[in-house]
C-alpha cells in the first residue's frame, strides 16, 4: 500500500437529513481509512444531525457565488477530494472541473458526458435503444396540446424527463383520462412529461451499484433486489384497476428510500456492467429496473452516489472509499471480499434541534 497521509480530507456537499450527502458520510465514516469529514449544506441546520469533523454553509448550486464558496471552502480545510451530495451541485461541478484542478482537489464524480446523457430521460432511453439494450416503450410530451401515442398502454409511468431518481413528480396513470390530467399537471409546472411503459411486477425490480475507477477500471458491482411493497419504499401503491392481471394485484412505484436483499443474480449484474461499459463510466453509476421474466429492463440510471450506499458499506463495499483508494493508488484489491449477500433494512431516526442553541436530541 502506497503511504498516505491521514486523516484524509474530504468535503461532502448536499449533506442533510436523509440526503445523498449523508449516505456518503456515514459510508466513509464506516471506512477503513481516517478521515476529516467536512459537510457542507444551504444552511447550518440541516447539517446538525451530521457526524462530521465540520460543518459549513454554502449557496445554493444556482448560486453566481456557489463555485467560488466552494473553492474557498477546499483551500480553508486543505480537501483533497470533494463529494457533491445533490444533483444539482453534481450538474455544477461537471461543468465547473477545471476550477477544482488547480488546487489538486479530487472531484468524485463520473464524466461529464455520462452525467449529461444521465440526468435527461429522453437522452437515457436514446442511448439504451441505439446500443441495443431492452427498454420500457416511452413517448415525451413536448406541450399540452401534444396528442398521446395511440399506442400507449396501461398501465403507464408519467415522469419528468430531467432530474434524478425519487422524484415526487412521478405518476402512475391506469387509463387516458389519468394520463391527460397528469401530462398536463406537468406541463403547467414547467416540467417536460415523459410516459413510460409500467413494467411487471414490483417484486422484481432491482437497483444495482456499478462502481469503476477514474481510469475506468471494475472496482465492483452489487445487485439489491427491492423490496418496495414496505411503507418506506412505496412513493405510490395502489390496486391494478386496468383488468389486465399480468401486471400483478397491486402497481407500485419505488421511493428514492431503497430496501431489500443483497443478491447474486448474473443477468441483472452483466446487463447492468454491459450498461456502465457502453456509455464510458468512470465512476458511481447506479441503473434501477426491472425482471421482466427473461431479461433486465433498465428504466433509469443515476449517475451518482446513491442511497444504498451506505447499505452496501454495511455488506463490505464501500463505493466512496473504494474511488478514494483508486486516487491514492492503494493496493484496494489485496484482501478486498466485496460485498457479501444479506438483508439490507432501513428506520428512522428522530431528530430534534433547539432553536436556542441547545444540544440536539434523537431517539437512538
Amino acid at each position: 500500500m502506497n503511504d498516505v497521509n491521514y486523516p484524509i480530507h474530504v468535503l461532502i456537499t448536499g449533506v442533510s437529513g436523509g440526503s445523498i450527502g449523508e449516505q456518503i458520510c456515514k459510508s466513509l465514516l464506516m471506512g477503513r481509512h481516517s478521515y476529516q469529514l467536512v459537510a457542507a449544506n444551504t444552511t447550518r441546520d440541516a447539517t446538525k444531525v451530521i457526524r462530521a469533523d465540520v460543518v459549513d454553509v454554502l449557496p445554493i448550486a444556482s448560486s453566481n457565488e456557489y463555485l467560488d464558496a466552494l473553492l474557498e471552502l477546499a483551500r480553508r480545510y486543505e480537501i483533497q477530494f470533494l463529494i457533491p451530495g445533490s444533483e444539482s451541485e453534481l450538474i455544477k461541478l461537471s461543468k465547473n472541473l477545471d476550477a477544482f484542478s488547480d488546487l489538486n482537489v479530487k472531484v468524485l464524480i463520473n464524466a461529464p458526458h455520462v452525467i449529461a446523457t444521465c440526468v435527461d430521460k429522453k437522452l437515457t432511453f436514446e442511448f439504451l435503444s441505439q446500443n441495443g439494450f431492452h427498454v420500457p416503450y416511452t413517448v415525451m410530451l413536448e406541450s399540452a396540446e401534444d396528442e398521446i401515442d395511440s399506442s400507449v398502454s396501461f398501465p403507464c409511468i408519467v415522469k419528468p424527463a430531467l432530474g434524478g431518481g425519487g422524484s415526487a413528480a412521478i405518476f402512475l396513470a391506469q387509463d387516458q383520462d389519468e394520463l391527460i390530467f397528469f401530462s398536463r399537471y406537468l406541463i403547467k409546472y414547467g416540467y417536460r412529461p415523459l410516459i413510460q411503459e409500467y413494467i411487471p411486477d414490483a417484486e422484481n425490480e432491482y437497483t444495482v451499484g456499478v462502481l469503476h475507477s477514474h481510469q475506468g477500471k471494475l472496482l465492483g458491482t452489487v445487485v439489491l433486489r427491492r423490496q418496495i411493497l414496505a411503507g418506506l419504499s412505496n412513493r405510490l401503491r395502489i390496486a391494478n384497476q386496468t383488468g389486465r392481471l399480468e401486471m400483478g394485484r397491486m402497481l407500485a412505484v419505488s421511493s428514492g428510500i431503497s430496501q431489500g436483499e443483497i443478491v447474486e443474480f448474473e443477468p441483472v449484474r452483466a446487463t447492468a456492467e454491459k450498461i456502465a461499459q457502453t456509455i464510458g463510466s468512470v465512476g458511481p453509476l447506479n441503473i434501477q429496473g426491472r425482471w421482466d421474466g427473461s431479461r433486465f429492463v433498465p428504466f433509469e440510471i443515476n449517475p451518482r452516489f446513491s442511497g444504498t450506499t451506505p447499505m452496501r458499506a454495511l455488506a463490505g463495499f464501500n463505493e466512496p472509499e473504494r474511488m478514494i483508494e483508486a486516487w491514492l493508488g492503494t493496493n484496494q484489491d489485496e484482501n478486498y471480499e466485496g460485498a457479501h449477500l444479506g438483508i439490507c433494512i432501513r428506520g428512522l431516526t428522530e431528530y430534534f434541534i433547539p432553536l436556542d442553541g441547545g444540544k440536539v436530541s434523537s431517539s437512538v
